[in-house]
């Protein structure tokens, strides 16, 4: 199995992309994973050979349309759904089928996770995503060591729960990705819970690209799923120091940025930690109410939706 990787690159006070890079490098084999790095243009040059796109720049076919800040910045959500595009671009050239893997530049992965996702994916004929990373989340199941499914809700009006938690490393089917990416809720998208609430926030600035992912995939009828224990961690240079872009605090100081138990660093045969689902499941966010996240309550959409109501989330 090939992957496409992008990498969605900002100006941190540490730069870790070289760490990621060489991480990814001991888990995927080499030559299955041509990699490339969206970058914010204030960004440092790093010193591992691979494809950079510097914004406002694009691959040119990538069909950009976003407003850049005067420096040239896209910011964290216009960056990541540009890389995105991209990337399925570059798909349409040449291998078409082979996911997509979208990772921030502060992920840690652990070695040789290859020979699980081969083994894997994908868990259900409408599994949309799969999340390597598995936060101390609530909503996260912790049960299965292996493929479980993600709770995601869509309310109408944004919450700060019942979310798909953490950006990470997020793998998609090269199709699904396509679909995502050219949603009408793109142009609508508020931001984070706090910026929905403020009129003036500037497209560049808009945040919570994992929110908007999740609750745009369930509005499109597919489900979510994620790994525990965690493939991937954030990494962190100085333990307690926040070196977020976006005003995060310090991922060991937080429940979202951290996950629950990570598989670690130490190489080995991960498909005998992962346990192999036995069947394919054939599920969508309405079975989800009889999981009990979302009972009692009736359908609504997202901003900018057109399309069908498929799960539920108002009282």
């Amino acid at each position: 199995m090939k992957l496409g990787i992008g990498i969605i690159r900002a100006q941190r006070p540490e730069s870790t992309v070289q760490r990621t890079i060489d991480s990814l490098r001991a888990s995927f084999p080499e030559g299955t994973m041509p990699i490339c790095v969206f970058e914010e243009p204030e960004c440092e040059p790093h010193p591992q050979k691979c494809a950079s796109i510097s914004r406002p720049n694009s691959l040119g076919f990538g069909d950009s349309s976003f407003d850049a800040s005067p420096e040239g910045k896209f910011g964290n959500f216009q960056n990541w759904i540009q890389a995105a595009r991209d990337m399925c671009a570059l798909a349409s050239l040449n291998d078409r089928d082979k996911p997509i893997l979208l990772v921030e530049d502060d992920a840690m992965f652990a070695p040789n996770l290859m020979p699980v996702l081969e083994r894997d994916l994908w868990p259900s004929p409408r599994c949309g995503c799969v999340s390597l990373y598995c936060p101390n989340m609530t909503n996260y199941s912790h049960r299965y060591s292996g493929l479980n499914l993600t709770k995601v809700e869509s309310p109408q009006k944004l919450a700060k729960s019942g979310n798909l938690v953490g950006a990470l490393a997020l793998l998609f089917p090269v199709e699904v990705l396509r679909q995502l990416v050219y949603h009408p809720s793109v142009a609508a998208w508020p931001g984070s819970h706090s910026q929905s609430e403020r009129p003036d926030t500037k497209p560049w600035e808009r945040k919570a690209v994992d929110t908007w992912v999740g609750r745009t995939l369930v509005q499109m009828g597919y489900t979510i799923w994620h790994y525990s224990p965690s493939m991937i961690m954030h990494y962190e240079p100085e333990r307690g120091k926040s070196n977020s872009t976006m005003g995060h605090s310090a991922a060991s100081k937080s429940r979202v940025r951290q996950a629950r138990s990570f598989v670690g660093m130490k190489p080995r045969d991960l498909t005998k930690v992962f346990q192999k689902r036995t069947e394919k499941y054939d599920v969508t966010p309405i079975d989800l109410q009889s999981a009990g996240s979302v009972h009692g309550r009736r359908p609504v959409e997202i901003p900018g939706s057109d399309h069908g109501q498929h799960a539920v989330s108002q009282p």
